[in-house]
């Protein structure tokens, strides 16, 4: 009987143990995880963080349905080695042994500064619930990051009535996901209820006087707020896997197979830097359903199956203000050609190679930001 752990309750985690679970009903899997609630939508965690969604209206695999599918959870269990000459982890001093190891440990927030009180990152259901604590005192929030979970964040933080400011280092908002048109829809679409931006700044320090008043850009500037939510930069979880010898780069670097320099053990997720389809290098790519493709592809192949993983496409939806956002694929590429359509009220934009399609994005039409 095999003895399969994993580290991290995400969704590459549980995907890995129910495809074991498929294929291997016999074996022990045992579930380790640093958080203190079960499998739960971290998409919708901003929905937490406003009080529009109780914490288990998230829950998408509770500690009792962990116990119906087989899945051994340990929830507070934070892993403080990795052992990978014999197979195991260490756990509050303890050892467990394995026969397959998964790491899925997911990433965590980067804070630019010192947290102090009123600064919070955003990026697990602990993060929303410390910040839903603290939202009755605030009047202004400002959200520092206008990639896709700053954006939800602000949109949340005005959908509830706050007024938010809206600090980017770059100079437009969704720079990575949307091209510069579309990106101009959206912002218009939040300046027109209330959302003010600073553009090409840092956040460099705080004013405190009993708790959080403003934050200070590096141009100077004070800008007013009682709550700072931090949605710029991740860092994968590494640390354990780089101490037990295994290779390391921007994340855990994994073959076709979800296995890692050392033979037994896998990785998958946000934390792991594996194929991009289309090409030969390898990234880290942090989207819900490629942690759950790894997942299963790593499960698979702790079992013994020979799935193989294809390559990250990237690829996000989102909806802000009714206004439906999508985009897949690569933003700029040197010879594409550049094809728009806005028919239908809807403003489409495709990257096209010899023919076939490198990358697409589309909105709602909309003005271009002057």
């Amino acid at each position: 009987m095999k003895r399969y752990v994993i580290i991290g309750d995400g969704v590459a985690g549980v995907a890995a143990a129910r495809a074991i679970r498929e294929r291997d009903p016999a074996g022990t899997v045992t579930i380790f995880s640093d958080e203190d609630s079960p499998f739960y939508s971290r998409p919708l965690i901003v929905d937490v963080m406003t009080g529009m969604r109780r914490e288990e209206e998230i829950i998408l695999l509770s500690v009792a349905g962990h116990r119906l599918e087989g899945f051994d959870l340990r929830l507070g269990a934070t892993v403080e080695a990795i052992d990978g000459r014999d197979p195991a982890v260490v756990i509050d001093g303890e050892r467990f042994p394995c026969d397959r190891l998964l790491i899925a440990t997911g990433a965590r927030a980067k804070l630019p500064f010192p947290a102090v009180e009123g600064v919070f990152p955003l990026r697990n259901l602990a993060d929303a619930r410390a910040i839903s604590v603290h939202l009755p005192r605030v009047r202004r929030a400002i959200v520092y990051g206008g990639g896709p979970i700053g954006m939800k964040a602000a949109h949340a933080l005005l959908a509830k009535g706050i007024p938010v400011a809206v600090v980017v280092t770059s100079d437009r908002i969704l720079s990575r996901v949307l091209d510069e048109r579309a990106a101009g829809i959206v912002e218009e679409a939040f300046l027109r209820r209330g959302a003010v931006f600073h553009f090409e700044r840092e956040i460099v320090d705080t004013v405190i006087n009993g708790g959080l008043c403003a934050v200070v850009t590096d141009r100077g500037e004070e800008i007013p707020g009682q709550m700072a939510v931090i949605a710029k930069g991740v860092s994968p979880g590494c640390a354990a896997a780089r101490d037990a010898g295994i290779d390391v780069d921007a994340g855990i670097v994994v073959n076709e197979k979800m296995e890692t320099s050392i033979a037994g053990i896998y990785a998958a997720g946000d934390v792991a830097q594996g194929p991009v389809a289309g090409g030969t290098e390898r990234a880290v790519v942090s989207l819900w359903h490629t942690g759950a493709r790894q997942g299963r592809i790593a499960g698979a192949a702790m079992t013994g199956g020979d799935d193989r993983y294809e390559g990250a496409v990237s690829s996000n939806s989102m909806e802000f203000f009714g206004i439906r956002c999508v985009s897949m694929g690569v933003l700029a590429a040197d010879g594409c050609e550049e094809v728009v359509s806005q028919e239908g009220g809807a403003y489409v934009r495709c990257l096209l190679r010899n023919g076939r399609l490198r990358g697409a994005s589309s909105t709602p039409a909309g003005r271009k930001r002057q």
